[in-house]
């Protein structure tokens, strides 16, 4: 997807941000790049270099100055491994989760309150055992080689139980009885 300010604020927070003045500068993000074709990032390189390209095909030119370059954002689940020439143009950041019990819960619990959809401290109990459900299914499958359930497991526990329950009581039995379902992908499935 492709936003300029206006829809990029009608899509997330709001309406109120698009009436204020678009800032300066712009931000590309390429989301998952390992998973795009294996000359994007060497394209990309090229692409930068020369801060412009022209359509395919007769297209006309889109260019940037030194002044205008965007900030590039690049996303990888490291499915394949990128181009070394790239990565050396590249800053790092990885994100891990802590491998400490609680404060995996209290990550996951920040996480959640960002994203909450369950009002109050229903909301807080409710993420709190979708959190240990996490962690505890982390640990189980630590070391094992198998997928380790996290982030979006959780957030997608979370949202799935405030949209099935109306009460703590209606979304914790709806928690325990859909967790086994997110959190263990290699379970055998009985028909």
């Amino acid at each position: 997807r492709v936003f300029d300010w206006h829809s990029a604020c009608l899509y997330g927070s709001g309406r109120a941000e698009a009436k204020k003045p678009a800032p300066s500068g712009q931000v590309l993000l390429i989301d998952e790049i390992d998973k795009a074709e294996s000359d994007l990032p060497n394209a990309l390189l090229e692409v930068l270099a020369n801060l412009g390209f022209r359509e395919p095909y007769g297209g006309s030119e889109v260019r940037c100055t030194e002044a205008t370059r965007p900030l590039v954002i690049l996303t990888t689940n490291e499915e394949r491994e990128l181009p070394h020439a790239f990565l050396r143009r590249c800053m790092v950041h990885s994100l891990h989760l802590p491998t400490d019990r609680t404060a995996l819960v209290k990550r996951f619990m920040a996480l959640g309150e960002q994203h909450q959809q369950l009002p109050g401290r229903q909301a807080c109990h409710v993420m709190e055992a979708a959190a240990v459900l996490v962690a505890d299914a982390r640990a189980k499958l630590d070391g094992t080689g198998l997928y380790m359930p996290g982030t979006s497991e959780f957030l997608d526990l979370v949202a799935a139980v405030s949209k099935l329950g109306n009460t703590e009581k209606v979304q914790t039995d709806l928690l325990r009885q859909i967790a086994p379902f997110s959190l263990d992908k290699a379970a055998p499935r009985h028909r």
